[in-house]
């Protein structure tokens, strides 16, 4: 994503730059509003993708506590990691 902000020329008349100036600074206004808009957007993604991993890594404790101090014998059943 490529922004750009365009340069106030200032050999122009008073009203004129002032209006470059307004049209800049709205431009770049909007510009950083998209980037932060992004930003939030991709953060929110990480923290469901992270809250899905807790979510995996309880899952995951709660099964070895519940083998964890066991007299009982226990099979694990896995599946091949690499296909022959």
């Amino acid at each position: 994503m490529v922004l750009e902000v365009a340069v106030v020329s200032h050999d122009l008349q008073k009203h004129h730059i002032l209006d470059d100036i307004v049209l800049s600074l709205q431009h770049l206004d909007d510009a950083v509003n998209r980037t932060f808009e992004r930003l939030t957007g991709r953060v929110e993604a990480e923290v469901k993708r992270c809250k899905a991993i807790q979510g995996r890594l309880d899952n995951c404790q709660s099964l070895v506590n519940k083998v964890q101090g066991s007299n009982q014998a226990t099979t694990v059943f896995s599946t091949a990691k690499v296909s022959l």
